[in-house]
């Protein structure tokens, strides 16, 4: 996680290229993440091209201090969801951790035409337009990128990892003492039969 500010550098709503740039490499250094292998990208959605541009390039940017390779993120985002304000980021989240677990890049909705004020050809991202398997080098974890911004020009860059594969292992069988008792013979049978009603029909519906 990098959140900054970016002061006197832009207006009270419109981003700051080097500053979104300064909040993208310093995410990436403190995830010390190899930025290769972040897959997916989920910016929060633009009302206008030009701001796209600048936060656009600003996360280029920064993501070129690390690497040369070119499009090898994909760009996604909550299109289909209409422009959320204050919710934008935990729906992004969401998205974003939804993505990880099934394994699977979701599609940017009503895509046409790239944005020409940016050269996505000679950036790290390309648009994926249709819901496709994330592919993952053996041995990898899965990443993404969420990028989010505050009125007053604030700037979040949020680093995901996929969970770690959850193994479940059978442990050996062992036989257990459960103690059940009763000041008479009474309360004993009484304490018995709710143990068994418990076991029956409660305990095994948990499980």
């Amino acid at each position: 996680e990098s959140i900054n500010n970016n002061g006197g550098n832009s207006t009270y709503t419109q981003s700051s290229m080097e500053d979104l740039k300064k909040a993208v490499v310093k995410a990436i250094k403190e995830a010390k993440v190899d930025v290769n292998d972040i897959g997916l990208a989920v910016g929060e959605g633009y009302p206008h091209k030009m701001e796209e541009g600048i936060e656009l390039s600003g996360i280029i940017n920064g993501i070129n201090q690390f690497t040369d390779k070119r499009q090898f993120c994909a760009l996604s985002g909550i299109s289909n969801l209409g422009y959320l304000q204050s919710t934008i980021a935990a729906f992004s989240t969401i998205l974003c951790m939804q993505a990880l677990e099934k394994k699977m890049i979701p599609p940017n909705y009503h895509f046409n035409t790239p944005n020409d004020t940016i050269n996505l050809c000679r950036s790290p991202f390309y648009v994926n337009d249709t819901l496709r398997e994330w592919e993952c080098e053996e041995g990898k974890s899965r990443y993404a990128l969420g990028q989010f911004y505050g009125f007053g020009g604030s700037n979040v860059i949020m680093i995901y990892k996929e969970a770690p594969e959850y193994v479940i292992t059978k442990k050996e069988k062992r036989q257990e003492i459960l103690l059940i008792t009763g000041k008479t013979e009474y309360s004993f049978k009484k304490n018995l039969d709710n143990m068994i009603d418990f076991l029956l029909n409660v305990f095994l519906n948990i499980c």
